[in-house]
């Protein structure tokens, strides 16, 4: 009866501020969100398609490397998309999530908490996360264009015209994804088909990579500034009074099988002081790309 009777008492010592409800309003408010976001990305990688005209594409084949001036236009243009879609939404997702646990927090002590995304802090964290996107997507860019230079210009060169219309379509690719398209335009070599349908199948196999290369961007970016915001709508909490006592974070995975990955059922469960990481290095979901595990916060008094 004792055991029990503590077993009781200790469950009411752990709130935990979110529910599945909010897991749910979550995944509703990045589903609506991450199309919006994917689709800037297809235009801007349309964008940049654009200016490898056949005159540049002489160039590449001539030189064996993409002319400065585009390599600094792309990069432009990867400003332009981070300042105008990437980073309004990563904004958004932050206050959207700050918000939702502010308003947990508020039912736990009837008080009036109300989430600052204009905290030094969350504005750096920002700033920062759209750097690292800006630069991550110029990276991805050079390499996958080096990564097609080598093979066809350097060891299998094809007709400017042939060039042109491969580096175009792997614009906007990783170098791990131009790779593929390179190998599925290979195997389609002695099929028998004309060289214009071996590049028009090469296309769409690119395009479709491309597609899914935006969604990952949507979710990751996006994913990651909703588990930002939660957590530091915790922090600020913490920081002017409003919980008090001892608050831990515990990783939630999603019990799926065909499609949790092995970091996640690692993570699953795991309870940490809120202010340390998780065995992973991470203060916050997601774990990887593509995650879609969260992580609850634990009031203990």
């Amino acid at each position: 009866m004792l055991q029990l009777e503590t077993t009781e008492k200790l469950a009411r010592r752990r709130i935990e501020l979110l529910d599945p409800a909010d897991y749910a309003a979550k995944l509703r408010f990045l589903n609506d969100l991450e199309p919006k976001m994917a689709r800037a990305a297809l235009g801007l990688w349309k964008k940049q398609q654009g200016l490898i005209t056949d005159e540049v594409v002489r160039r590449v084949n001539a030189a064996a490397k993409i002319p400065a001036r585009i390599l600094d236009a792309w990069e432009e243009q990867a400003q332009v998309f981070v300042e105008k879609s990437a980073l309004p939404a990563t904004l958004l997702s932050l206050e959207t999530a700050g918000r939702r646990m502010a308003r947990k927090i508020n039912s736990t002590r009837k008080d009036i908490f109300g989430f600052d995304l204009e905290a030094r802090l969350i504005q750096q964290w920002a700033t920062a996360q759209a750097g690292a996107l800006i630069v991550n997507l110029t990276q991805a860019q050079r390499a996958a264009c080096n990564a097609l230079i080598v093979k066809h210009v350097y060891q299998d060169p094809l007709s400017p015209y042939q060039l042109g219309r491969l580096l175009r379509c792997i614009v906007g690719l990783t170098e791990r994804e131009t790779l593929a398209v390179l190998h599925f335009r290979e195997r389609l070599l002695g099929s028998g088909l004309s060289g214009d349908q071996i590049a028009n199948q090469a296309e769409r196999y690119a395009a479709r990579l491309l597609k899914l290369r935006g969604e990952r961007i949507g979710r990751t970016e996006l994913a990651n500034a909703y588990g930002k915001g939660i957590f530091e709508s915790v922090n600020q909490a913490r920081a002017e009074g409003y919980i008090e006592g001892q608050v831990n974070k515990k990783w939630d995975a999603i019990d799926d099988e065909k499609r949790t990955c092995s970091i996640c059922l690692d993570l699953d469960g795991e309870e940490v002081p809120y202010d340390q990481a998780f065995s992973n290095g991470s203060d916050h979901d997601p774990a990887h790309i593509m995650c879609r595990c969260s992580v609850n916060y634990i009031i203990l008094r």
